[in-house]
C-alpha cells in the first residue's frame, strides 16, 4: 500500500510539475500574445495618425499653391502700379526742370533713384531719352533751381483756375 501512496503522490507531482508549467508557459504565452496585439494597435493608430497627417499636408499644399497664385497676382499689380507711379514722379521732374540748364541734388538723386528702380520693374525705353535729357543739366544747390519747380507748379496751377 504505501507503494500505491508513493505512486499515486508522484504522479500528482508529476500532474502539478505539468500544470504549473503549463500556467507558467500560458502567462508567457499569454503575455507575448497581448504584447503583440497591443504593439499592432499602437502601430495602427500611429499608421492612422500618419495617413490624417497625410491628408492635412496635401491639403495644405493645395492652400499654399493657391496662395501663391493669388501672390503673383497681386504682386503684377503691385509691380504695375509702381511703375506708373515711378513713370508720373519721372515725367514730372522732368517737366518742373524743361526750361531751365540746371537741377538741385536732391532732385536728381531722386530721379536717378526713381529711373534706376524704374529700370529694374523692366520699365520701357521711353525714360531712357529722358534720362539722358536730365543728365546734361547742372547739379546745384542753389534754391533758385527749387523756384523753378515752384514757378512750373503755379504756372499750371493759374491755367486751372
Amino acid at each position: 500500500m504505501n507503494t500505491l501512496i508513493i505512486t499515486i503522490a508522484e504522479y500528482i507531482g508529476y500532474i502539478t510539475i505539468i500544470g504549473g508549467f503549463i500556467t507558467l508557459l500560458s502567462t508567457k504565452v499569454r503575455t507575448w500574445i497581448v504584447n503583440g496585439l497591443l504593439k499592432k494597435q499602437k502601430q495602427e493608430k500611429i499608421d492612422e495618425t500618419l495617413n490624417e497627417l497625410r491628408e492635412m499636408l496635401i491639403g495644405l499644399g493645395v492652400k499654399v499653391d493657391d496662395q501663391i497664385e493669388i501672390s503673383k497676382h497681386y504682386n503684377k499689380i503691385h509691380q504695375e502700379a509702381l511703375l506708373e507711379l515711378l513713370r508720373h514722379n519721372l515725367n514730372q521732374l522732368y517737366y518742373i526742370y524743361l526750361g531751365s540748364d540746371e537741377i538741385s541734388t536732391y532732385d536728381w538723386e531722386a530721379f536717378v533713384k526713381q529711373y534706376n528702380a524704374y529700370l529694374s520693374l523692366e520699365g520701357n525705353s521711353y525714360m531712357e531719352e529722358l534720362y539722358e535729357i536730365m543728365k546734361l543739366k547742372k547739379v546745384t544747390s542753389s534754391k533758385k533751381d527749387m523756384r523753378v519747380g515752384l514757378d512750373f507748379h503755379s504756372r499750371n496751377n493759374d491755367n486751372l483756375k
